[in-house]
């Protein structure tokens, strides 16, 4: 949207000065008429872009560690500080890799965001890439800190959303002060809650820009506070193929093929029949 308005205001600004190269033709009436015309449109074009805050469609992620206050409370406070800074500057590495930034940290929860303050196509799947990079480092956190501090694993949940948000774009262009406002971050937040230990959650709005390239299961709808209706969530459960014992009846989600094994197993006899012979068959599938 936002590159839309600049080509729009850079063709405007070009009219300009085709009118004004044609003024001696035209007269000054009919040129001034014109060019007031389309000042007033430019003018509105270049206030939308300098408003701070402006509509942004982006995807929020929030990570919370699971029992951290009860976990902390074993611990001696300058433990806890070196537990969050090495956790925090894991995360902010993790979200500038795959181009997602930290919009806030409470405590040892993070919400970051993905589509400010540069948007790219692929947001939501950068935003689940990321997500399972946190799984797998806290793995390795843990592997690495439990033994030498004898301390307990961190387990962490994570939730995704994708959706329109009020931001402030101006400030976001400098990382500073980023101030994002909309149902979207709560519903993220209320994902996140929902989702199992060790697990992560995405909606429906992010699992449909997601197409083949990770493996999810639908999950039973959630109830949150202020949603009427049951939301639709996913559970992430990697990337790469699917396995053998699940076919894709949904694009994108694996589910185990129930009480068909012989009708599959004439299905796959077609299949290795042509390939072998390179003959072509037909086969009807009523359902």
């Amino acid at each position: 949207m936002e590159n839309e308005s600049r080509r729009e205001i850079a063709e405007l600004k070009a009219a300009i000065e085709s009118l004004e190269r044609q003024r001696a033709e035209l007269g000054d009436t009919a040129t001034d008429t014109a060019i007031r015309g389309i000042r007033s449109q430019l003018s509105g074009l270049e206030s939308q872009l300098s408003d701070d805050e402006q509509r942004r469609q982006i995807t929020v992620l929030f990570a919370d560690i699971v029992g951290f206050t009860r976990f902390s409370e074993s611990l001696d406070p300058e433990d806890v500080r070196e537990i969050l800074s090495a956790y925090v500057s894991m995360w902010n590495r993790t979200l500038e890799k795959h181009g997602g930034i930290a919009e806030k940290y409470i405590g040892d929860a993070v919400m970051a965001v993905f589509g400010i303050p540069i948007a790219h196509e692929d947001d939501p799947q950068r935003s689940v890439r990321a997500a399972l990079d946190m799984q797998r480092l806290m793995q390795e956190f843990n592997n690495q800190h439990v033994l030498a501090k004898s301390i307990e694993e961190l387990n962490i949940r994570i939730g995704i959303h994708t959706g329109q948000v009020v931001a402030r774009v101006d400030v976001a262009r400098s990382l500073n002060d980023l101030t994002i406002v909309g149902d979207t971050v709560n519903t993220a937040s209320r994902i996140e809650n929902a989702a199992p230990v060790n697990g992560i959650l995405i909606s429906h709005a992010t699992y449909r820009h997601l197409g083949q390239e990770f493996q999810v299961q639908i999950t039973k709808p959630i109830r949150v506070k202020g949603k009427s209706d049951p939301i639709v969530v996913y559970r992430v459960i990697g990337i790469g193929s699917i396995s053998s014992d699940t076919r894709p009846c949904v694009e994108g989600i694996n589910t185990t093929m129930v009480g068909r094994d012989t009708e599959m197993k004439v299905l796959r006899d077609l299949y290795e029949d042509v390939v072998n012979t390179g003959e072509l068959r037909a086969v009807t599938i009523v359902g």
